[in-house]
């Protein structure tokens, strides 16, 4: 069932709709918005790139929204994951970033979406006169609307439906290689965690640990940027589960799921020094928490982010204030809380404990 949202609009909308059964496509005019991470998209920039667009408007509590996203995903994996012929982008009407990031984790939403708040999706709900939920636009490189309202009820339909226009498929390209945590096994019982990031620029983890840790049995957890997998001496590797002796030097090989691209990344730990001297004086409490975390720390943070256990962002935040977090929304369970100040970073293991 679609949602209707009650709203008066007292803009003409730019974009002037058409039935898709009339097949008469109309131009579109150009908006901006904002995704739930801050980056812009407009949309001029994208058709410029000779790209479709895809939108698909939604709102928060909306039962056909919800069913309709991974469907959406779908498509957007199996067609580049907006890498190739046509961007898709989600904006929805009426919630905050924090609710459509917890939207976007629970529905598997992967493709670029914007708040209707702070990322400015309210005002193309009013600008376009769409009065329901979901709804969705298909844009061609003209500036024309090729598709309104596209009636489908699995990824196959709406696939067939996208790709009538010669959009080709194109799965998701991509190795980037993270880690986030690393726990030592001493006779199969988990001890203390060890965290660390790698990135493109960064792929030796400095770690704060004793030098006499013991580095010969490591379960890493870990996540590629894509659905990559990820090998070691031709040996897949599951996170975590697979279990690796970081003594020495690690060569991760990490082939992207088209096959299209496979890389290398090596991984070395060095606990002799730590990353983290910069962050020498940061405090957490408390630890396990409820609904508010605090954190002291003598560097002016810039940016923090939550993941899941599994490496997910699910918040992320450039304005902080008071030096706080507000946890009672998420799930029981760990977390990895990323603190950055500038080009530092410090990566922390929180347990979230209602």
């Amino acid at each position: 069932m679609k949602a209707t949202i009650s709203v008066l609009i007292s803009i003409i909308c730019i974009f002037n709709f058409s039935s898709v059964k009339s097949q008469v496509a109309t131009t579109v005019d150009d908006f901006k918005v904002f995704d739930v991470y801050g980056n812009m998209f407009r949309l001029y920039d994208i058709l410029d790139e000779g790209k479709y667009v895809f939108i698909q408007f939604f709102s928060n509590g909306c039962g056909s929204c919800q069913t309709e996203a991974p469907i959406v995903n779908d498509v957007y994996k199996d067609l580049g994951c907006n890498n190739s012929d046509i961007y898709f982008i989600g904006i929805d009407f009426g919630s905050n970033n924090n609710d459509i990031i917890q939207f976007m984790s629970e529905f598997g939403i992967q493709y670029q979406t914007a708040s209707g708040f702070e990322g400015g999706g309210n005002a193309i709900f009013t600008l376009c006169n769409i009065s329901y939920t979901p709804y969705s636009l298909m844009i061609s490189p003209n500036r024309e609307i090729v598709l309104e309202e596209p009636e489908f009820y699995d990824s196959q339909t709406l696939k067939n439906l996208v790709m009538s226009f010669g959009i080709t498929e194109n799965l998701c390209k991509g190795t980037d290689f993270l880690m986030f945590n690393l726990e030592t096994v001493n006779n199969q019982q988990l001890t203390e965690s060890l965290i660390g990031e790698i990135t493109e620029n960064q792929i030796k983890i400095y770690l704060p640990a004793d030098e006499n840790y013991n580095l010969n049995s490591i379960i890493p957890t870990f996540v590629s940027s894509t659905l990559s997998t990820v090998y070691m001496n031709n040996q897949i590797q599951e996170s975590e589960i697979s279990v690796v002796n970081f003594s020495d030097i690690v060569n991760y090989q990490i082939q992207a799921e088209d096959l299209s691209l496979s890389e290398n990344w090596t991984v070395e730990i060095n606990i002799s020094e730590s990353f983290t001297d910069i962050f020498q004086e940061l405090e957490l409490f408390p630890n396990p928490v409820n609904s508010t975390l605090y954190f002291n720390s003598t560097e002016n943070i810039t940016k923090l982010s939550i993941f899941t256990a599994a490496g997910i962002l699910i918040y992320s935040n450039n304005y902080i204030t008071n030096n706080q977090i507000i946890t009672k929304e998420l799930a029981e369970g760990f977390y990895f809380l990323k603190l950055e100040s500038g080009t530092k970073f410090i990566t922390k293991k929180i347990l979230v404990k209602h």
